[in-house]
């Protein structure tokens, strides 16, 4: 669905992406905190040595409808200030990988995301 979105492959340029990872905030694990994403990761593969992606853009795809849950908005650090995004479910939002982000407690309900990284055809965001 992502390859056949405009505005997703404007926004990101994408040369790989990689599969989804998901979590659920709620009770004792309600939160996460201030941190960058990792720079590089590995790709899945069948077979020996897995092969290393660049995570140029993070991408928060949100599952849980806002009314469902309180807290839990995505906190984005930008040159801008702080962003907060708490998206409708089947919404997604795509941000720098290097930005500091974290997840606010959620206080009711669980909140459900899909996560995943992409590298860019482009490597700088100055580019």
């Amino acid at each position: 669905a992502l390859d056949g979105h405009p505005g997703f492959f404007s926004a990101t340029l994408p040369k790989r992406v990689l599969p989804p990872l998901f979590n659920r905030y709620t009770g004792a694990t309600n939160a996460y905190g201030s941190h960058v994403d990792q720079a590089v990761r590995y790709l899945p593969q069948a077979g020996s040595g897995a092969q290393r992606m660049r995570t140029d853009i993070s991408c928060t795809l949100f599952l849980s409808d806002p009314a469902d849950y309180d807290g839990g908005e995505l906190v984005i650090e930008t040159t801008f200030g702080e962003q907060r995004v708490k998206l409708a479910a089947g919404d997604l939002v795509v941000y720098p990988g290097t930005s500091v982000h974290r997840v606010e407690p959620v206080t009711r309900g669980a909140r459900l995301a899909s996560f995943f990284w992409i590298e860019s055809l482009v490597r700088s965001e100055a580019q």
